[in-house]
């Protein structure tokens, strides 16, 4: 994570939406990182992610959907937002949100 935004503030022409995503998921992490209990959650939800992994497969629309479930009831609850910049009507499509938030 650090070799990339250090290759990324070293850009002449850095883009400026990779920025604000690198940032924010820095800010989060650090967030994360400083509260036991929401690690303790995010953990057990992963446990489950892992388990449904290696039954269906990592790309399966399950598992997709319970990472982005597992996003929406951990991290999205923090003040801290990763707003997705992208064509509406491709954003909207069916399992995008799910596979943005995973």
């Amino acid at each position: 994570g650090l070799d990339t935004l250090e290759a990324l503030v070293g850009r002449k022409q850095a883009n400026p939406v990779v920025l604000r995503y690198g940032f924010s998921l820095l800010l989060l992490m650090n967030k994360l990182r400083t509260d036991r209990q929401m690690m303790d959650v995010l953990g057990q939800k992963l446990t489950h992610v892992q388990g449904q992994a290696e039954h269906f497969g990592t790309t399966h629309e399950n598992v997709i959907a319970s990472l982005g479930e597992t996003y929406q009831e951990t991290i999205s609850t923090f003040k801290t937002r990763i707003v997705v910049q992208g064509d509406p009507s491709l954003l909207q499509t069916r399992m995008m949100p799910e596979r943005v938030r995973a």
